[in-house]
């Protein structure tokens, strides 16, 4: 039985993600880790309801071939940046080891635009320790997806992201090049380039929206 792990399902990314594995033959069980039960009706989705907290119930159930990350929050959301980290940091570390605990061979992840330990802007540093602390994990294929602006209809309204789509689809036709990577994406082609990278195991490990859509084509 091939098994597919995904953690974030609720997310513009995770959505897409679960909704692909969902249709994909390959697949025939999906495991989905929810604060919340999401009332699935696919006989392929086996729902775990859990605050993400308890790690001794994710490190029993996270048992498959591949594990998708699509965890992630905002500063003005998480409230502190101890519970941003908690979850777009320690959540995935958590799931890292034991994924690499129980053998599971492969995982993708989704990061930032930017993500770099080195950053002096706490959010793409905080990306960036991620990205460094699950390589460091070794899961056998780990690769991390950086998007940029992501298009996709999101639950709550976010103004600045809004106004950052309109300008990114006036000037993306005006990007090339170095500058191309900047260009937006969609949220279904995200999904699409993460579950190919579990099928075809590229050397890469880390992919920026070009290289995303590059997948995809």
């Amino acid at each position: 039985m091939n098994t597919a792990l995904l953690f974030g399902a609720t997310g513009l990314v995770g959505k897409q993600v679960l909704a692909q594995l969902t249709a994909n033959e390959y697949y025939d069980k999906i495991v989905v880790f929810n604060r919340k039960t999401q009332h699935y009706s696919s006989p392929k989705v086996e729902e775990i309801i859990s605050d993400l907290k308890d790690l001794e119930l994710i490190k029993e159930k996270i048992k498959g071939e591949v594990v998708f990350i699509c965890v992630g929050t905002t500063i003005k959301k998480a409230g502190t940046k101890a519970n941003f980290e908690a979850v777009d940091l320690e959540l995935p570390i958590s799931i890292a080891m034991a994924a690499k605990e129980n053998n599971v061979s492969c995982l993708v992840a989704i990061s930032s635009l930017g993500a770099n330990v080195h950053s002096s802007n706490f959010y793409l540093k905080t990306k960036g320790d991620t990205e460094q602390s699950l390589s460091e994990i070794g899961v056998k294929h780990t690769y991390f997806v950086r998007p940029s602006m992501l298009f996709g209809k999101r639950e709550e309204f976010r103004l600045a992201e809004y106004l950052g789509k309109i300008a990114l689809k006036a000037f993306g036709l005006f990007l090339f090049g170095s500058l191309k990577k900047y260009k937006g994406i969609e949220d279904w082609q995200v999904a699409k380039a993460m579950i190919l990278m579990a099928k075809n195991k590229p050397k890469q490990n880390v992919f920026e929206s070009d290289e995303l859509i590059n997948i995809i084509n």
